[in-house]
């Protein structure tokens, strides 16, 4: 046990192999110098020895119980992560709702139920949207060619005026641009207040007329962010 305790501190290091050099010498001094002392020195030392070993091993099995612990946490946080993504993956946030198109940061809907400019503009209300307001050459290109799509049905826009007299307004007060498109007029009616689109045509009728409509709002940012966030993965 004696050599057994010193060969123990062979593992420790510059300073261990030192240890050793020095035990190793002082068994030696003692054998020749004290030897009816040196069984009970001995039985020291291998108490000691017992005792730095039970207190390495629990030591170890402090650090072994810690790291088991970290790892049961790390594979149940794993666990839960791959489930959300395959939730994720299994329902896709798409940035429009179910029968809208999308067209850069807009939804667009296009109305399958006839009614007049008044009620139209109330039913994008209640969808939380609102009347077509076309902003460019290129949302009219789009706005158009979906149109098309719908054989020949004619939409009411969010363009209408006050009057023969008064100027064209969007829903929203804005001003429209005439250089945007041409507003055909089909007689000379006075009552031609309110805009239709129907394919490439655009044109003007009485705004108690029966017609589909189109709505628009603005896409939503956290679909958008989620919709990216599975593209990447």
């Amino acid at each position: 046990m004696w050599a057994e305790y010193i060969q123990s501190w062979g593992g420790m290091g510059v300073f261990g192999k030192f240890i050793q050099v020095a035990l190793s010498s002082l068994a030696l001094i003692l054998t020749k110098q004290f030897p009816s002392c040196f069984p009970v020195i001995q039985v020291i030392l291998v108490c000691q020895l017992v005792r730095e070993k039970d207190e390495n091993f629990t030591l170890q099995k402090a650090i072994m119980e810690s790291l088991n612990q970290q790892l049961e946490l790390l594979q149940a946080q794993n666990l839960n992560l791959t489930e959300t993504v395959k939730q994720l993956a299994r329902h896709k946030c798409i940035p429009c709702p179910e029968n809208w198109l999308q067209y850069g940061e807009d939804c667009y809907y296009f109305s399958k139920e006839w009614k007049t400019w008044k009620e139209s503009k109330a039913q994008c209300s209640a969808l939380e949207s609102r009347f077509l307001k076309i902003e460019s050459k290129e949302e009219l290109d789009f706005i158009m060619r979906s149109a098309q799509s719908y054989s020949s049905n004619t939409f009411w826009i969010g363009l209408s005026r006050n009057g023969t007299e008064g100027p064209w307004l969007w829903e929203d007060g804005s001003a429209f641009p005439p250089d945007l498109f041409q507003i055909q007029r089909a007689s000379s009616s006075p009552s031609l207040d309110c805009v239709w689109l129907q394919g490439a045509n655009i044109g003007a009728a009485w705004c108690g007329g029966y017609k589909f409509c189109i709505c628009e709002k603005v896409v939503d940012p956290a679909a958008v962010e989620q919709v990216s966030y599975l593209d990447r993965h």
